[in-house]
């Protein structure tokens, strides 16, 4: 026990939470329970000048491809099975989706859910989109979610948002250059180029979820994120492409 008048060393440490009006309870919570810390504090000193507390919010990530349903949906499915707050998007005017012939695809709109076009697809022909996977997709894409969303009608607010092929890129730093600023929050853009079919769509997913948990285990990204992203396009071979907007 220490006696009245000895100084204790501001401690720093690190606490996630989900709603901010209750920081002071799970902060408590947190370094009592979570972590069996447990402060001795000097009578008659206000414990806020004793203990120093560094609230850090986790990051908000997107992941955007063309239709929401291969790339973006393996990514977000991936991604938060690890923890990350993520969301997924597509880009496009349309959904489209394999059809009997290349120059036949299956064409929705963003408003269709999944489970419709998953009992759509079994009505036209259950064996074709069983074998070529895309009734195995959209079973996964209804179980994360209702239905396919489009990037330029979002209006949440990320700190990270990854996309899977330049042209993709290149549309969501269009939109968001273009909206009204209200805020001056600052954005990433990254882009790493991911084919889109079932394989790739895995090992994309894999890269981005690691890109975004080293991005997430440093206290400064703003100003860490340049050497991140050096460090880690050496490592995967493969160019990385990053712009900066504003809300």
């Amino acid at each position: 026990m220490l006696n009245s008048g000895q100084w204790i060393k501001p401690i720093k440490t690190k606490i996630y939470f989900s709603n901010v009006k209750q920081i002071e309870y799970q902060v408590i919570v947190a370094l009592a329970d979570t972590f069996s810390l447990h402060f001795y504090l000097v009578e008659g000193v206000d414990a806020a000048l004793q203990i120093k507390i560094t609230v850090i919010m986790p990051l908000k990530f997107a992941v955007v491809c063309s239709s929401n349903q291969n790339r973006s949906m393996e990514a977000h499915n991936f991604m938060s099975k690890r923890g990350l707050i993520i969301k997924s998007f597509g880009s496009g005017a349309q959904v489209k989706l394999p059809g009997p012939s290349l120059d036949r695809p299956n064409i929705y709109t963003f408003d269709t859910s999944y489970e419709y076009m998953y009992k759509d697809l079994i009505a036209r022909d259950q064996n074709l989109y069983t074998q070529n996977g895309v009734l195995h997709m959209l079973d996964r894409n209804r179980r994360i979610k209702e239905k396919p969303e489009r990037f330029q009608d979002c209006r949440d607010r990320f700190d990270i948002v990854f996309t899977v092929e330049e042209r993709i890129f290149d549309q969501v730093l269009e939109d968001l250059d273009n909206r009204d600023k209200k805020t001056n929050e600052l954005v990433h853009i990254i882009n790493i180029d991911v084919a889109d079919n079932p394989e790739d769509a895995t090992l994309g997913a894999f890269m981005l979820c690691d890109l975004g948990q080293k991005m997430e285990a440093v206290d400064d990204l703003d100003n860490e994120i340049d050497e991140i992203l050096t460090e880690y396009e050496s490592k995967i071979k493969r160019p990385i492409l990053h712009a900066v907007s504003f809300y």
